[in-house]
């Protein structure tokens, strides 16, 4: 509640900001408002309509709040479904429970089942047991709709649903660890996936460094988001385009009150930028550091003051902070 409070009171200042639209329908999301959620991405893509994390958080919202176009509607007459010929019989549950029809049951006095919970990014999965087999919904004991063998990889998004770990994927579900039907990990992250994304975003990063030390900032800026596109959980890469916002809000500067620039686009871009590095890593000096320049910049000093010495409590060790402190105090 708190973050939507605080995305609806940012929004307040600055309406335009696709970034602000984002973090609001995070929060109602995670409050299940899911509507208001889904408009709120939309309003964020219709004034960014190349934000792919916008587009990422919509898709996998509406994957989340959306039916199945594929699911079907299951009487109490109706057959159990079969199997696949190539599931080896017994390695998987396919048994459903048919509820025994009476004149006085309803679907109202049954209970719900709770809804998945999204857990994790989209990401690419590797099969690691036999066989694997995609499930028409996340049940043991839901319809199959195909098996996917050993070294197969698919695409999707964690969830949790009532303690076990399943994986929404296009054609349906997956689960991850068959613990609870007797079996052992079935499916996990795709490493060599994994591997080749931190090695494209390293170059990335290091590019947007290069530009940072000629001081081309909006060229920096453009670098750091190539390197966030193919890996957002290296919390440098966010910190390292907050500074490079910061370096754009600092040339304008020499213009502007700086009582003004705390509205200006780029101030906003580097604290969400920050807070998505210190979301990732609390304790990293170099962030709470750019936080107290970035406070210091709008003339904000007691933010500033609050941010080093956070970030010296969390990371003592840390010489950006401890300059930042001495130098406002």
């Amino acid at each position: 509640e708190k973050a939507l409070a605080d995305a609806e009171r940012a929004l307040t200042l600055q309406a335009q900001w696709p970034r602000l639209h984002h973090r609001r329908g995070h929060a109602l999301f995670h409050l299940g408002r899911y509507d208001e959620a889904l408009e709120a991405f939309e309003r964020g893509l219709e004034l960014s309509p190349a934000d792919e994390s916008l587009s990422q958080a919509l898709s996998l919202a509406k994957q989340y709040t959306e039916p199945d176009p594929n699911a079907s509607v299951t009487c109490h007459d109706e057959p159990e479904p079969a199997i696949p010929k190539n599931v080896r019989p017994g390695a998987y549950s396919t048994q459903t429970v048919k509820p025994t029809p009476t004149a006085t049951s309803s679907s109202a006095d049954a209970p719900k089942p709770s809804a998945p919970k999204l857990v994790g990014t989209l990401g690419s999965y590797v099969v690691v047991h036999t066989r694997v087999v995609v499930r028409q919904t996340h049940s043991v004991k839901a319809a199959p709709l195909k098996v996917l063998e050993k070294g197969a990889k698919v695409m999707g998004s964690p969830h949790d649903v009532e303690g076990e770990p399943w994986l929404k994927v296009d054609a349906g579900w997956m689960l991850i660890d068959g613990k609870s039907v007797g079996l052992g990990l079935l499916l996990e992250r795709d490493q060599s996936s994994s591997a080749a994304r931190s090695s494209a975003g390293d170059e990335m990063r290091e590019k947007g460094n290069n530009f940072f030390r000629e001081k081309k900032y909006k060229a920096a800026v453009e670098a750091y988001s190539e390197a966030i596109h193919v890996d957002r959980k290296d919390e440098r890469v966010w910190a390292n385009r907050a500074g490079a916002k910061i370096g754009l809000l600092t040339e304008l500067s020499s213009s502007q009150p700086a009582a003004t620039l705390r509205f200006n686009s780029h101030f906003q871009g580097a604290l969400d930028d920050l807070e998505e590095a210190l979301a990732l890593n609390m304790a990293y000096g170099r962030a709470w550091a750019r936080k107290g320049q970035l406070y210091s910049l709008v003339g904000d000093k007691a933010e500033a003051l609050a941010s080093y010495e956070r970030g010296l409590k969390l990371d003592p060790s840390s010489s950006d902070c401890q300059a930042g402190r001495d130098a406002i105090r």
